[in-house]
């Protein structure tokens, strides 16, 4: 229960119970927030006042007026951009960035693409400062208005922090600690992650698994990563390495640890090198007639257009992920899978996954609901963002001194 004693420390505490109560309540009237902090008529409106003055929060008209002549009720909101948080999805081959409010509520992005497995560490950062740069301009907020940044790897993160990779993966950065290159002179607090993990947590919190206890989200893209969560809590393992599905390879039928890009790439390319010109002419046409240059975003485009070959070579690549779904459905019991990323619509791969999946009798027994993720390629850096957003919220409680002076809401 918040102290009702005078003094700098009570006062602090009050304002954060009123702040977390402003946060869980739609406009909450004083007498509704006298309920949830248990703090007396005087002191919520005291603390109110002082919250107003400082742009933290503003009072808006009651939902509801009394039905007889008196003093109305007097109601408050958060200023839900009396902060901002910036979630920041550092990929292997581009930086996507988005920044919310304190609600999560997107004010911002931007994106930059062009990286490699091979961009040296230094010129992905600058990438990473440039598109938050870029997000921030987007949002009309300065650099100095951000508390926490989230920042989503390709790779697990050590309970240290550091990027745990191996044999030149990414180049040199798991040699940089990327929080403090991320932070530098600007005072932000910034929090790494594993992207996977990321992922899961977006489709816990804002995609297509709200509902779920347990789940797994599957980043498919060039390369495959799972985030797993339990009783609605991250699982990431003794290193951070919980999800790393390099093991793919001792499956049958499975290549390795291939995103459904990557596998309809290949399966392009083998179909190409036999199919009559006719069959290959609307994959060629998108490659410059260049087999070399063929992505799998020329093969999921042609089959959102119709094209049957590139139909039937995302049916082949959706055969691997299948197998590996199976695997985590009956080792994890996770009751929902999520396919996350980017790739997560393209056409025909949901339905062809389900078609792919092993008819086991312990599928019937432990069954899991397989979804495709709302959220597209934003999901790591939306999941990045809600880390932001957690982060905030729970230093408010534990430690306010290191938010609250830092709240200012921009300029109207």
């Amino acid at each position: 229960m918040p102290s009702h004693a005078p003094g700098p420390a009570a006062r602090l505490a009050n304002q954060v119970a009123v702040l977390r109560a402003l946060h869980a309540l739609d406009e909450p009237t004083v007498s509704e927030l006298m309920e949830r902090t248990e703090l007396s008529r005087p002191t919520v409106h005291a603390v109110c006042d002082q919250l107003t003055e400082a742009n933290l929060v503003r009072e808006v008209e009651p939902r509801v007026l009394p039905a007889t002549r008196g003093r109305r009720p007097r109601s408050f909101a958060l200023n839900t951009r009396a902060a901002h948080l910036v979630g920041v999805d550092l990929g292997v081959a581009s930086v996507r960035v988005v920044v919310t409010d304190l609600r999560g509520e997107t004010r911002g992005e931007a994106q930059t693409e062009g990286l490699t497995y091979d961009t040296p560490a230094r010129e992905r950062i600058a990438a990473a400062h440039a598109c938050i740069d870029e997000a921030l301009g987007a949002a009309g907020i300065t650099r100095d208005a951000v508390l926490t940044v989230g920042v989503g790897l390709p790779a697990p993160v050590r309970p240290d922090g550091r990027l745990a990779a191996t044999g030149g993966y990414l180049a040199d950065l798991p040699e940089l600690d990327v929080a403090a290159e991320i932070t530098r002179d600007s005072g932000w607090t910034v929090l790494v992650e594993n992207d996977a993990n990321l992922a899961a947590l977006a489709e816990l919190r804002r995609g297509a698994a709200q509902d779920a206890q347990h789940l797994v989200a599957i980043l498919a893209g060039e390369r495959l990563g799972a985030g797993i969560m339990v009783d609605r809590r991250l699982v990431r393992g003794a290193t951070g390495a919980t999800g790393e599905l390099s093991f793919a390879t001792l499956l049958e039928r499975v290549p390795g640890a291939y995103g459904v890009g990557t596998l309809a790439r290949e399966a392009a390319l083998g179909a190409l090198a036999s199919a009559s010109p006719e069959r290959s002419a609307d994959l060629l046409a998108r490659c410059d007639g260049d087999p070399a240059q063929l992505t799998g975003k020329h093969v999921f485009d042609a089959a959102a257009a119709g094209d049957p070959l590139a139909r039937e070579v995302m049916d082949e690549a959706a055969e691997p992920i299948a197998r590996l779904i199976v695997v985590l459905q009956l080792l994890l019991d996770p009751g929902t899978i999520v396919i996350s990323g980017a790739v997560a619509n393209a056409p025909g791969l949901l339905e062809a996954v389900r078609r792919h999946l092993p008819d086991l009798p312990e599928n019937a027994v432990h069954p899991a609901t397989i979804v495709a993720s709302t959220l597209g390629g934003r999901v790591v850096a939306t999941g990045a963002a809600v880390l932001a957003i957690d982060d905030f919220w729970h230093r408010l409680s534990t430690d306010p001194h290191s938010v609250v002076p830092r709240l200012r809401a921009p300029a109207s």
